[in-house]
């Protein structure tokens, strides 16, 4: 099997996988680590609701607001005390966990367009791979338009356009085709 064959992608989550609930009902995750260890991503369209509140006590106040608000998203079920960063530099995605980055990318212009993530979603290679056949998870190409889009009620339905199908038509059949 190729490794980095979902890096850089979404997965989105079907019906199937919404059905088991959680934080990855109704999720799009992205998919920022695929190699020979397992695979990691964020979810980047579940805000948490006091996400400036939480910022500005880690990382103190900003110069300027931020007219979207300061992004801040459930990452994913695992370590969910732990702050990301998710952010586009010279064209290329970045993802850090380093203190130093993530408070210039806050104090900084370029947090206008980054997303602050706590968790991280991660699977088992195999694991995320046997989900995927069993129809709980739709693989999306990644397009930095959707993942850093300002609306994140609409990254779903923006990234089921990708596909070409709109969510009301996806099968809720799961299970190895």
């Amino acid at each position: 099997m190729k490794l980095n064959r979902l890096k850089g992608n979404f997965l989105l989550s079907s019906p199937c996988g919404d059905e088991l609930g959680g934080v990855f009902s109704g999720s799009v995750v992205y998919v920022f680590r695929d190699d020979s260890d397992g695979v990691e991503g964020f979810v980047i369209n579940k805000p948490v609701s006091n996400g400036v509140d939480v910022l500005k006590s880690v990382l103190g106040s900003a110069e300027s607001s931020n007219p979207n608000n300061e992004r801040l998203y459930l990452g994913g079920p695992i370590s969910q005390a732990r702050l990301g960063v998710l952010f586009c530099k010279e064209g290329c995605i970045q993802v850090s966990y380093l203190r130093k980055t993530i408070e210039r990318v806050f104090h900084s212009e370029q947090r206008y367009g980054a997303k602050f993530i706590l968790g991280v979603s991660s699977w088992d290679r195999d694991q995320l791979y046997s989900e995927i056949a069993s129809n709980y998870w739709h693989v999306v190409p990644g397009c930095k338009d959707i993942l850093f889009s300002a609306n994140d009620s609409e990254i779903k339905s923006f990234s089921h356009d990708i596909l070409g199908f709109q969510s009301g038509f996806v099968s809720n059949f799961c299970g190895s085709s």
